[in-house]
């Protein structure tokens, strides 16, 4: 399926980001909650400075675009009371409204009107800011020349009163420019510089900022080149940067986040071959943007965003192969657009283009043609191709003249040089005998520590290739001690019972077997007798090498035990006794190299699938049976299978009635054990277990088997992405009673 590019979508999402940031950090960055309360104080206050800064502190972190006009009028008549700095001020945030809505020429005209104030008091701060704001609105009409003039005069007033935070701005800004011409390497040492200040001051909500551009760069390369390694780095870098938004309460910046994670979706979609895995990448899209448009609602920006909302729907759409209502959506958008042409002429081209595709997916070529003629117009006048070029010659050009520069510099030092030692000269030849003496003495000097030196070096050279020695032996054991575990684990696979045979037995089920260290300590194992079937699961001592010795032993008990005995007199407490008793011999043949504490917990049970019946025993392994949304808990003997004291007592049998639709689970402790990583000290804990079966028994195996996985991916990781790892093997298998399982009992 054709991909639907994003390059003007792409370049209207950066620019509009990027406007947002400079404007709403002239002052302290306040919550949502200190917002209302000045709100709600600020009309009884006196007309001064305190009540000219307080508003102006309300204009800068009011979420909502039609307060933020608002509270900028009062201040603006309030500043013929307090002077022309907070009218200046009361114009910028005057601009910030407009280009929250999209009207670009009324913002830039404000801004000029603020640029003139702040000019005539050489308030530097209040200059540079207002430059940044032009080249951003100037940015958004295409006109990249000027805007890129006005961010370098932004930076050369930051870098003069140097103000470390308000530099990141203008270099992220300096970036879109750089990727809009796809001059990627010019926007990677932009952005990197900005990532370097923001994470030297700790600055979470910046360093989202960074990673969300970064991720935009990765996106572009993908569109340009379909690397898709790129793509998978946007993936990641977009969801760190949409957690730390989240975390920092920026609404603003979230949204663009939500938009660029359901667009990076999208992609990964278009390239997924598998119905099922789309159909989940697909699915992640929907949240995204429902998540965006919802905010954009709550902030009052649904205008402002409207154009980038509608083009990600039709994004969606295409994907979904929703044909019609893509189209649909698309000239809706068109006719929009060309009302206010001035404004929107960019997003012309995201729409002329996704049109374009749309009728070639279809086989409309014809018309896919018209549009690819309407978008190469619009893209002629709305990208000055120059500008790359131009900023090519430009980099080579200043990299020229600083050379020359330099050398300049060095010519002059030399010059400088020579006319002083001609006036020294007479003191030198005063002191040249004493020179050369001492000259002498360091010469000596020089040559003991030389001499000590090369025998350190030598010594030192001796131990380095000892360490190397000593390096490249464990390596080559590593390597070995691997191979070996790896083979193990092909050993353990091949007794486990495999997928196929699982389903035979019992249908549609849900195995999940998860070893910490390549091979396991826990296992299960399942076999059938007539109308009779039998499954179990284990958790040895130990993890690893030794954990899977104990777990192969474990089977071939088990093999050993039901091939002997006649299950239908033979009950699954009797099992485990006769289990006991073998295990229990065989680990204690030679009390020298046995450990008093190798055994292992196993729950088993007994199915008679024609008259609904089932044993159930169990050490230290329970039970657990969802019925009609009620979950039925059968506890196991507190002893475990293979020590002595288990041996001298007898397991509990458990007779069961089971029921058609009854979902029955056994488990091992690796899961209720997994520690999470926001809290190292909690563990996911049986009750969490239990409660996530009981709230999604009824779906399918497969379902249910994505939703664990998710919920303990969830568990194991911390909002910044640092992932807990595996703290114990993990094994849990999950069946049903239904037709199908009573049907095989013949197998």
């Amino acid at each position: 399926m054709p991909r639907l590019k994003i390059t003007i979508l792409l370049i209207l999402t950066l620019t509009c980001l990027s406007r947002s940031t400079a404007s709403a950090q002239h002052t302290t960055s306040l919550s949502h909650q200190q917002v209302d309360s000045l709100t709600a104080i600020v009309t009884d206050m006196p007309d001064d400075t305190v009540k000219a800064y307080t508003l102006a502190l309300i204009c800068s972190n009011h979420p909502n675009a039609d307060s933020t006009l608002k509270y900028a009028q009062e201040l603006y008549s309030l500043s013929f009371k307090t002077g022309p700095k907070w009218q200046a001020l009361a114009y910028r945030f005057v601009s910030w409204y407009y280009n929250l809505n999209s009207d670009f020429e009324s913002a830039i005209k404000y801004l000029y009107k603020a640029l003139k104030i702040n000019d005539s008091l050489n308030i530097k701060y209040e200059m540079a800011m207002n430059y940044n704001a032009l080249g951003e609105n100037i940015l958004n009409l295409g006109d990249y020349n000027t805007a890129n003039k006005y961010l370098h005069k932004a930076l050369d007033i930051l870098t003069e009163i140097g103000n470390e935070r308000l530099i990141t701005y203008t270099y992220r800004d300096l970036g879109v420019i750089y990727i809009n011409f796809k001059l990627y390497e010019q926007a990677a040492r932009y952005l990197s510089e900005a990532m370097k200040i923001d994470s030297a001051n700790n600055n979470q909500r910046q360093i989202a900022l960074d990673y969300y551009y970064i991720a935009e760069t990765q996106l572009s390369i993908y569109n340009e080149k379909n690397d898709t390694t790129a793509l998978f780095a946007a993936k990641d870098l977009a969801i760190k940067s949409n957690i730390l938004f989240k975390n920092t309460n920026s609404d603003y910046n979230e949204i663009h986040s939500n938009l660029c994670c359901m667009q990076i979706y999208a992609e990964l979609a278009g390239i997924q071959e598998q119905s099922s895995q789309r159909r989940q990448l697909l699915d992640s899209c929907l949240v995204y943007y429902n998540i965006a448009r919802d905010l954009a609602e709550q902030q009052g920006m649904l205008d402002g965003f409207f154009f980038q909302l509608e083009l990600c729907k039709s994004i969606y759409q295409f994907k979904s192969k929703q044909y019609k209502e893509c189209k649909k959506t698309l000239i809706n958008l068109e006719a929009k657009a060309k009302e206010d042409i001035a404004n929107y002429e960019g997003y012309l081209v995201d729409i002329y283009k996704n049109l374009t595709e749309l009728h070639e997916e279809i086989g409309d070529y014809k018309k896919a043609y018209e549009y690819q003629e309407k978008m190469s117009a619009i893209e002629r006048r709305y990208l000055d191709y120059e500008f790359a070029a131009n900023s090519i010659k430009l980099n080579a050009k200043d990299e020229f003249e600083s050379e020359m520069r330099q050398r300049q510099i060095e010519e002059n030092k030399l010059k400088l040089s020579i006319a002083e030692q001609k006036k020294r000269m007479r003191s030198i030849s005063i002191i040249a005998s004493i020179a050369l003496f001492l000259l002498l003495l360091l010469a000596l000097d020089i040559y003991w520590h030389s001499r000590r030196r090369q025998s350190i070096n030598i010594q030192l050279y001796r131990q380095r290739e000892n360490y190397r020695l000593q390096r490249d032996m464990l390596a080559n054991a590593n390597m070995q001690v691997t191979s070996s575990i790896m083979y193990a684990k092909e050993i353990q696979t091949a007794i486990i019972p495999t997928d196929k045979l699982m389903n035979s037995l019992f249908g549609d089920l849900l195995i999940i077997w998860k070893p910490m260290n390549i091979v396991s300590g826990d296992f299960y194992w399942a076999a059938q007798f007539g109308r009779l079937k039998v499954l179990a699961v284990g958790d040895c001592t130990g993890h690893g090498v030794p954990g899977a010795f104990m777990s192969m032993l474990g089977i071939t008990t088990l093999n050993d035990i039901v091939s002997a005995v006649d299950l239908e007199t033979t009950t699954a407490a009797e099992i485990l006794d006769n289990m006991n008793f073998k295990i229990f011999n065989s680990l204690r043949k030679s009390e020298q190299f046995s450990s008093k504490f190798d055994g292992m917990d196993i729950a088993i049970c007994i199915i008679d699938t024609e008259n609904l019946k089932m044993q159930y025993a169990g050490a230290f392994r329970q039970l657990v049976i969802m019925r009609g949304g009620a979950m039925f808990d059968y506890s196991p003997d507190q002893m475990a299978v293979g020590f002595k004291q288990s041996v001298e007592q007898k397991f509990t049998n458990n007779s069961i009635d089971l029921q058609d639709g009854d979902t029955i689970y056994l488990y091992t402790n690796g899961i209720s054990n997994q520690f999470s990583n926001e809290d190292r000290g909690t563990r996911f804990s049986d009750e969490r277990l239990n409660k996530l079966l009981r709230a999604n028994y009824y779906k399918p195996f497969a379902e249910q088997k994505l939703i664990i996985e998710e919920v303990l991916k969830k568990w194991t990781t911390s909002n910044l992405g640092e992932v807990c790892p595996q703290t114990d093997d993990q094994v849990l298998i999950g069946i049903r009673i239904t037709d199908a399982i009573k049907s095989q009992s013949n197998s």
